[in-house]
């Protein structure tokens, strides 16, 4: 049986390279998760906006179909145009109540009053 003369470093003691690896390794991976962090949240901004804005131009449309003449006729014509925004996940109507459901937000409706015009 042979026997190794050379000295072997204790696999505790770290050597200078793999300090130096730790030391770039370290802040790096700190940089790329808060890019992801900041980008995450950048999109959840980003979708936040655009369902304000969508809203704005729906609740126009809706608001201008419920003092018609013909609320529950508006609220069909509406219909397509509505499911239409990126932002809607699905848009219906019962009649006297307009409901729209927003991806990643909740549902909205818009009904027409008691004695208004609905046939």
């Amino acid at each position: 049986m042979r026997r190794s003369m050379r000295a072997a470093r204790p696999p505790h003691e770290p050597s200078k390279i793999t300090d130096r690896a730790r030391d770039i390794v370290a802040p790096l991976n700190t940089l790329l998760l808060s890019l992801a962090l900041l980008a995450g949240c950048a999109h959840e901004e980003s979708q936040t906006s655009a369902i304000h804005r969508d809203h704005e131009a729906i609740s126009r449309l809706l608001d201008a179909a419920l003092l018609s003449d013909n609320p529950r006729r508006e609220f069909q014509n509406a219909l397509p145009r509505v499911r239409a925004y990126a932002t809607v996940d699905s848009a219906w109507t019962d009649g006297t109540t307009f409901f729209v459901l927003y991806k990643e937000g909740g549902i909205v409706s818009w009904t027409a009053p008691a004695g208004q015009n609905v046939h």
